[in-house]
Formats: structure tokens, sequence, C-alpha cells
């Protein structure tokens, strides 16, 4: 009786298989959709071009582009290098024009820079090649921003720099808040190494981020100090600690670590009383001097 069944249930089978295989590729023609559609979608973005104008006379052009590699900050510029060198000089005959790069980055590539993210590394150093030593540094700051709809072609970045320019005021018709009141004072928790915060406080960073960037040349120097409680040599530690993080915040920031001098100096030179509470508050702090 088996050997009677077992071939129809063979056929059973293959019939259910070839009706459903029918049904779901030949009617309803949804066999491999998600991988047509994943090659389609590749083919959606445009290869960007090279492309930098302003209103003043400026056109710049080029069949080629600015290359990244990827989750990679150094950018080769052989396609467009004579564009570059016109840009530079546009910069040098204007004083009073400056220019932001803003470098990008997509979410699957890794930063591997000391900068906060891979786009202001990437702006930061197609800045170096475009000033070299002797450009107005003042003349270019930078920027990085995230976005999802870049160029790659063979682990490579195509494009990925966007340029904004804006009229400034001659450096002697400003006056900065950093330029006016050099020293700026951070205060930090007792044995804590991040400082502490406020809109005041924030203001002031931004201001000072805003000059360092203009003013690439400023020397910066990071004092740190601490209250009385401790050792000298753990309060020693803990004011080197307190100075490198600011340092470090800066850098986050895109600011250059050659900017700024760490001094530590533990618990020597208090600006409050020791005996008291707020005493000590005033005492741990990291100076910024000009």
């Amino acid at each position: 009786m088996q050997k009677n069944t077992l071939p129809w249930l063979i056929a059973l089978t293959a019939w259910i298989a070839g009706s459903t295989y029918w049904h779901v590729c030949k009617i309803k023609e949804v066999c491999d959709e998600p991988l047509i559609k994943s090659v389609s979608s590749a083919n959606t973005l445009t290869k960007p071009s090279f492309d930098i104008h302003h209103s003043d006379g400026l056109s710049l052009t080029s069949s080629g582009n600015i290359k990244f590699p990827q989750s990679g900050e150094i950018p080769n510029v052989l396609e467009v290098q004579p564009q570059l060198e016109q840009l530079k000089d546009y910069l040098a005959k204007n004083p009073s024009l400056q220019m932001l790069l803003i470098g990008k980055y997509a979410s699957n590539e890794k930063n591997n820079t000391q900068f906060a993210n891979l786009g202001i590394a990437r702006a930061e150093a197609l800045k170096s090649i475009i000033l070299g030593e002797k450009g107005i540094q003042q003349s270019i700051i930078t920027d990085g921003v995230l976005s999802d709809s870049l160029y790659f072609q063979a682990y490579t970045l195509i494009g990925g720099i966007d340029v904004i320019f804006k009229r400034v005021a001659p450096q002697s018709e400003t006056s900065s808040n950093v330029e006016s009141s050099p020293n700026l004072t951070l205060y930090f928790p007792y044995a804590k190494t991040d400082f502490s915060h406020s809109g005041e406080i924030d203001e002031k960073l931004e201001n000072t981020i805003t000059y360092l960037k203009a003013h690439p040349n400023q020397q910066v120097t990071l004092t740190g100090y601490t209250d009385n409680k401790g050792s000298d040599e753990l309060n020693l530690k803990l004011s080197a600690r307190r100075a490198q993080n600011v340092q470090d915040f800066f850098v986050r920031k895109g600011l250059s670590p050659e900017q700024f001098k760490i001094v530590p100096q533990g618990k020597a030179n208090p600006q409050g009383d020791n005996d008291t509470e707020e005493g000590r508050k005033e005492n741990r702090r990291v100076v910024l001097s000009f």
C-alpha cells in the first residue's frame, strides 16, 4: 500500500511547489524583488561636479572633483588643482570675504582623527591645501555635517565639500568679546574633570571658538587649579587633567591642539577662601589666557 501511495505524495509535493513558484514569481512577479530594488536605488545618486561660484565674479568649474578615501580625511585634489589655486588668489584679493568649508561624512564611516567628526577633519585638510603656509588663515573657517546622500565610487567619496561665502567687517572694526575681555574661567565640581556649564559660559565658549578659528595663530594658556583637599601630588595631576579636558573640548570643536598650552598649578594661587565651601568652588577652575 505504501509503495502505491509514495509516487502520489511525491507528485503532490511537486505540484504544490510548482504552483507556489508560479503564483509568486510569474503572477505577482515578486521573486528577487529586494535585489532588483537595491541595484536600482544605488543608481539614483548623480555624480557631483566641482562647481564654486560667488556673486563678485568667481566661477570655478571642473569635470573632475575633490576625492576622499572612505573613512579618510586627506583629499586628492589633482583633478581640481588649477581651480583651487584660483580660489586662493581670489580670497587673497578679497580680504573682507570669508569662506566656510563644510566637510561631509556618512554614518557608516569611521572617524580616526582628532577632530569632533570626519567632516571637520576633511574641511581642515582641504583648508591647509588651499591656503598653504602663507595664506590668510582667517579667510577660511570650517565645519562638518553628517549626510547619507554622498556619492561613493570604489570606496572613494566624490566631492563631499560645500562652500559658502560671506562678507566680514575689517578686523579693526570688529570687537570680539574675547579681544575686549581676553580671560575666561571655567569652574569644576569637586574631584571632577568636566567643567560646569551655564547659558553664559556656553555663549562665551562659542565666542572663543569663533575667535580662535578666525585667529589660528593665537595661543591660549590653559592653567588648571584645584582646592586644597587632597595631597599636593594628587591635586597637581587633577589640575592637569582639568586643563587637558578643556583642550579636548576645543579640539572636538575643530581647533588645533597646537593653539593650547597646559599649565597645571594644583592648589596654588587660590582666588577663594579654602576654609569655606564657596571659596573652594572658586578655586576649582581652569583659566584661559590669550
